[in-house]
């Protein structure tokens, strides 16, 4: 799978979920239809879980359900923002309508609130609104990594967790790089990419170390490496020529790619100052064989 991004600077100044989860019961996951009570008229219900399956109970995070539909003629359009409770469930009385929703929690992440989408945990569309009339019974999920339902396995914004979009630096970011690239250098070379876990994922558990590689050639017009959970990584890389020759790169973050060349970069994945809603921002990297 080859996920690639305009060869461009000023894509790198843009800002730029699946695990499989059981059908049960109790405190764990029930993948729509009715919970204990079932549905109820005229109201908006339903249960948050986290990425185990389990009733969402992470320390200091809260988790809003979004709920928007149109009025009708001369009317504002009905938006609900409905809070979750200490047990994991949401409910609110709604005017009758129909209703598209939108469900984030607002966690920790290496000492900063950043904001991550929930899952709706049934097959109903994305684009489908459902009438509130006879109730509407929804339950979402946290998801660290994987495909976004309904995803383009193509695109990086369809997973779920961190995005880094790396490039050569030289072929992007000098005047001479059309002769001085990794791809002109060390031409059917590998690179892998290294993210070595320095603290937990967002919900607290362990992360793992990630390897993802690429060609030199795909790094000419720049990747993105993708499906990891958001954590705190140590991330370095590493060339293999056709030969079996092994070669440590450099890394710089973008912008700023013509400062000093890292042997490793971390990344913690703040809050993107873009983004009104606090999404972590996911970082630029050019690569350097010097």
């Amino acid at each position: 799978m080859k996920i690639y991004f305009k060869k461009s600077v000023a894509v790198f100044l843009l800002p730029a979920f699946l695990l499989a989860c059981k059908k049960t019961t109790g405190d764990t996951i029930n993948n729509g239809g009715p919970g204990p009570g079932g549905t109820k008229a005229h109201f908006i219900q339903g249960e948050i879980f986290d990425a185990t399956g389990h009733k969402f109970n992470i320390s200091n995070s809260n988790v809003i359900v979004h709920a928007w539909g149109p009025g009708l003629i001369g009317e504002s359009d009905r938006m609900y923002n409905i809070a979750m409770d200490a047990k994991g469930h949401y409910e609110e009385q709604v005017i009758d309508g129909l209703y598209a929703f939108h469900a984030y929690a607002r966690m920790p992440l290496n000492g900063q609130v950043v904001m991550i989408d929930l899952e709706s945990l049934d097959n109903i569309s994305y684009s489908v609104q459902q009438a509130s009339a006879p109730g509407i019974l929804k339950n979402f999920g946290l998801k660290l990594s994987g495909l976004k339902k309904e995803g383009d396995p193509n695109d990086a914004n369809s997973y779920f967790g961190g995005h880094v979009s790396v490039a050569d630096g030289a072929a992007n970011f000098t005047s001479d790089g059309y002769w001085t690239n990794l791809a002109v250098n060390y031409p059917g070379a590998m690179i892998s990419f290294i993210l070595t876990p320095k603290g937990p994922c967002i919900d607290g558990s362990p992360a793992p170390s990630k390897q993802i590689a690429c060609s030199v050639e795909d790094l000419q017009q720049g990747r993105y490496l993708v499906d990891f959970p958001y954590a705190w990584y140590r991330l370095t890389a590493v060339l293999k020529t056709a030969q079996g020759a092994q070669k440590q790169l450099r890394l710089t973050f973008i912008p700023g790619a013509a400062g000093p060349h890292y042997d490793a970069l971390d990344l913690t994945f703040p809050p993107d100052p873009s983004d009104p809603d606090g999404h972590p921002y996911n970082p630029y990297v050019a690569v350097w064989a010097d």
